[in-house]
């Protein structure tokens, strides 16, 4: 853009200077984008998500004072144009009416003001596109205002609830971690009894569970597995000749009943007169039969017993 000694005699808006319907219209729909809204509840959503929201306000205000000093360059460059233009024009209007004859020939000031504006012609419609454009840019420039200022005061709201937070921190609240697209839960709702038994079938499942540390993993238990009997089928026994064969019973069957190997072949009495005989052993007390005599002892009475099965 030129100085004003280069604009002077000029009877075209400079390129640097048009400030067209488009240029405005997108500057207001940029405008209606920076919309930062506030939360109900910050504290349920966390300190980060409160500070997202400090930064985003404090985005739109940049953008706001770069949009608010872009356009108050071209208005101040506007304004100054049309003050030279309107000086000029003056002067020449005015050096129609002492010298031209044809603008001294009006009847009437007001018909001579028709002559010289036709005379000047450009030079008035160059007037009038520079205050159009001079208008068009505080209209815009106002509307930035306006937006400056709702965004200055949503800021002071941020700082208010960062207070709030605090407090209701120290009476001993906690940030939470609610995401903010997450659904509302309705606040109405009661815990009906299928809920509630629900939730203790829960604390049943998990009672006597050991918690464990970070980075520890809960084995699997290993199954019992128990062995079942399967039904063998013994043999059936062949006669040899003089060989006695003894039909066995199986052992896994009918358990716990004494296997048939380990029922007893010996007389009621003799097993009577074996515990007699021990009951009159007393090893270890003093008075008692000596390890010898003891040793002997069960060796007869073991000899009975063998004799008398």
């Amino acid at each position: 853009m030129g100085t004003a000694e280069d604009l002077s005699g000029t009877d075209k808006v400079p390129e640097s200077m048009v400030f067209s319907e488009e240029e405005a219209d997108r500057v207001f729909d940029e405008l209606a984008t920076l919309v930062i809204t506030l939360d109900l509840d910050p504290l349920a959503f966390g300190p980060k998500h409160l500070n997202q929201k400090v930064a985003e306000v404090r985005q739109a205000l940049d953008r706001c004072e770069h949009l608010f000093l872009e356009l108050s360059k071209r208005a101040h460059a506007v304004k100054r144009f049309r003050l030279i233009t309107a000086a000029e024009l003056d002067l020449e209007k005015k050096g129609l009416f002492a010298n031209d004859p044809e603008t001294r020939s009006g009847r009437s000031v007001s018909d001579r003001e028709a002559i010289a504006t036709g005379k000047l012609r450009e030079r008035t419609i160059l007037l009038g596109q520079l205050e159009l454009v001079e208008m068009s840019l505080e209209s815009v420039l106002t509307v930035i205002k306006v937006k400056r200022a709702d965004l200055r005061d949503i800021q002071s709201r941020l700082r208010d609830q960062e207070r709030l937070c605090q407090e209701e921190i120290g009476l001993g609240s906690r940030w939470g971690s609610k995401r903010p697209d997450a659904p509302s839960v309705d606040p109405g709702k009661v815990a009906t009894a299928v809920d509630l038994q629900h939730i203790d079938d829960l604390i049943g499942d998990i009672d006597g569970v050991v918690p464990l540390g970070p980075g520890q993993e809960v084995e699997p238990p290993v199954p019992v597995v128990v062995p079942v009997a399967a039904e063998v089928t013994p043999p059936k026994p062949e006669s040899v000749s003089g060989t006695k064969i003894v039909e066995l019973a199986d052992p896994l069957k009918d358990l716990p009943a004494v296997p048939a190997t380990l029922q007893g072949t010996a007389s009621p009495e003799a097993v009577d007169s074996f515990l007699d005989g021990l009951e009159d052993v007393k090893p270890g007390k003093p008075g008692g039969q000596s390890g010898e005599e003891v040793d002997s002892f069960l060796d007869s009475l073991l000899e009975d017993f063998e004799a008398s099965v």
